[in-house]
């Protein structure tokens, strides 16, 4: 039997996501994602909680999905990826990772990781001298990786342009955490059709998880439904049923900042550089958040990365209990029926059923104590009853 892995959001499941998996399912037994909870790396809360997510996937021929920890799904895309792998590493008689980019060039791919992983010193003094130029990091990574692809006889523009897209970059960092676990797996690149990741444009067949958002958010249903696969119903009446109060969860970020005050937002694991100064400073100005982030925000510091820092307040997730040394326990969301022999061979280190937090309370009570805000800071701002840290049923099909 040939297992693969996909790392996912499913933010919400789309028709490119079906794509993917069904790419996948022809050359895989099994189709193992391992997905992101109910926030989501944009630091934001997902459309719709994890357990409808992962049943959409599970319903759309996914095998089996497992939650990506929270520490790691609401870090940078370097962190999220390390963190994947880090999960991938646990699981078993898995062959091959899954990963859709905007290129078909895996060999590119591949070599740009290495190149970034390996931090020759040609590639750390160009990395530096951009940095010290004021760049942002991802400006100055770029710049690092194409100069030393020129030693390689890469195309320079070839490098900046595969460097300019998100699971491009994603995928890179998967392929660095690979080499740096040491895992044995196929790297199978897929790639993607249809609408662009950032998209507000639906093409003819696909829509970005970005548009299908902002059609629901719009109430744009009709819209949304034919790129949301045959589950679209499922999906549009779990979310009119606890649609994610974004003016609520606006509020309690900006009373996060200004209870955390400049010492507690400096704890966050993506805080650097005094930027928890500016960051209180306007928390006390401004009572919506994206005033406070947009008249924070600058080269160095994104609006992604600060809304990062901000859900990090809130969650608890510092640079200390953010460096878990250790593999966090797997915990399984949903399984195909046919799937079920697989969890024996994972039964040891998985929290398949609510009994089994109790075997690692002791030594991961700080990183329980993370999702159990997460699911408690998700279920108010969604007004959704349902206890979302202890599963009560393992969703089967």
């Amino acid at each position: 039997m040939k297992n693969c892995a996909i790392v996912c959001e499913y933010n919400p499941f789309h028709t490119g996501h079906l794509y993917q998996i069904s790419k996948a399912s022809k050359k895989y037994d099994g189709v193992i994602c391992i997905m992101s909870g109910n926030f989501v790396q944009r630091a934001q809360p997902a459309i719709v909680e994890k357990y409808t997510r992962a049943s959409v996937a599970l319903n759309c021929g996914a095998s089996m999905v497992v939650e990506l920890p929270v520490v790691y799904a609401v870090a940078t895309g370097e962190k999220f990826a390390d963190g994947a792998i880090r999960t991938l590493s646990q699981l078993k008689d898995v062959d091959a990772i899954v990963m859709g980019a905007e290129t078909d060039d895996s060999q590119t791919l591949i070599a740009l990781a290495k190149i970034q992983y390996e931090e020759s010193e040609l590639f750390t003094t160009t990395l530096k001298r951009f940095l010290d130029e004021g760049n942002s990091y991802a400006s100055a990574l770029c710049e690092a990786t194409a100069e030393c692809a020129k030693e390689q006889n890469i195309d320079e523009q070839k490098v900046k342009e595969i460097l300019s897209t998100p699971n491009n970059l994603l995928c890179i960092e998967y392929i660095k955490a690979i080499y740096k676990y040491g895992l044995k797996v196929e790297i199978d690149i897929i790639k993607r059709i249809g609408a662009s990741y950032n998209s507000l444009f639906p093409t003819d067949s696909y829509a970005s998880a970005t548009a299908l958002r902002d059609l629901m958010q719009k109430g744009d249903f009709t819209g949304a439904t034919p790129y949301l696969t045959a589950e679209a119903q499922r999906v549009i009446d779990e979310y009119l049923a606890h649609k994610p109060d974004l003016k609520l969860f606006s509020s309690i970020c900006v009373y996060a900042l200004r209870s955390a005050g400049k010492k507690g937002i400096s704890l966050a694991y993506d805080c650097r550089e005094g930027i928890e100064n500016k960051l209180y400073e306007n928390a006390l100005l401004y009572n919506d958040i994206e005033e406070v982030l947009s008249n924070t925000k600058s080269k160095r510091y994104t609006m992604s990365r600060l809304r990062r820092i901000v859900l990090q307040v809130l969650l608890g997730i510092t640079k200390d209990n953010c460096e878990i040394t250790e593999n966090i326990p797997l915990r399984v969301l949903a399984i195909k029926e046919d799937f079920k022999p697989y969890l024996d061979k994972i039964k040891e280190s998985s929290i398949i059923r609510t009994g089994d937090f109790e075997k690692f309370n002791e030594n991961y009570s700080d990183y329980f104590e993370i999702e159990r805000k997460s699911a408690h800071l998700y279920s108010l701002i969604t007004s959704n009853p349902t206890n979302l840290f202890y599963p009560s049923k393992l969703y089967t099909r």
